[in-house]
């Protein structure tokens, strides 16, 4: 089967982002147009769902959105000034929006463990086709085994981070990691570069930029590749 016969049919669109770059929501948005996808949900918490809706029925404007309005100068890339046009452009094309992240309040009392599997019980419930745009590690599709040096690695049983995308039924999800073969950069708590991917370098023909061929990865169904990352603050 062909990617697009595969993308066009799956329940759960998969897309999964570097933080704090101008590219990747706008990517996201050519996604949903090409595959005609009505539903979007969001790595944002539950507290703003309401004030999305308001903003979607005309009744608060962009700028009084909390989720952006109060963002603060090392955030972590989910209120950039790209994310927050992303949000703009979906009202205008009349995509529905729902934020499926913990909720704020809660975050110091959930285990980080269990965030991935309360996202995937969120897309689960909504029962609908969607493409779900978030963090790289959240949208793999199996499990992801952190070194044992890794600063998180306590924080997950054995060192084991069971992703959303790990979570959700194989037949019915797609899974694409948004990839940039030149590196760049990219804003997650401060400005930070992403390093160029040398061996993918040899292997596409990178005239033909951007596209999507099959990940080597088996967490990914496929890679969207592009040239660079620029940061979106």
């Amino acid at each position: 089967m062909e990617a697009n016969d595969i993308l066009s049919s799956k329940k759960y669109f998969l897309v999964g982002e570097i933080h704090g770059t101008r590219e990747c929501p706008a990517i996201f948005l050519d996604f949903i147009r090409v595959y005609d996808i009505g539903n979007v949900a969001l790595e944002i918490p539950r507290d703003y769902q309401k004030e999305v809706e308001e903003y979607f029925l005309s009744k608060r404007k962009l700028e009084n959105l909390s989720w952006f309005r109060d963002k603060e100068k090392n955030h972590d890339g989910r209120k950039s000034d790209s994310m927050k046009q992303l949000v703009r452009i979906l009202k205008e094309r009349r995509v529905r929006v729902f934020l499926v992240d913990i909720l704020e309040k809660s975050f110091e009392q959930i285990a980080l463990h269990k965030r991935d599997d309360i996202m995937a019980c969120s897309l689960l419930e909504l029962d609908r086709r969607i493409a779900f745009l978030c963090g790289n590690v959240h949208v793999m599709k199996q499990p992801l085994y952190l070194p044992l040096d890794s600063p998180f690695y306590d924080q997950y049983p054995l060192g084991v981070v069971q992703t959303c995308g790990s979570f959700l039924p194989e037949e019915e999800s797609v899974s694409v990691q948004i990839h940039a073969l030149n590196g760049g950069t990219f804003f997650n708590c401060g400005y930070k570069s992403y390093n160029p991917d040398k061996i993918q370098q040899r292997r596409v023909d990178r005239t033909n930029l951007p596209c999507i061929i099959p990940s080597k990865d088996p967490s990914f169904d496929f890679q969207y590749l592009i040239e660079r990352f620029s940061a979106s603050t």
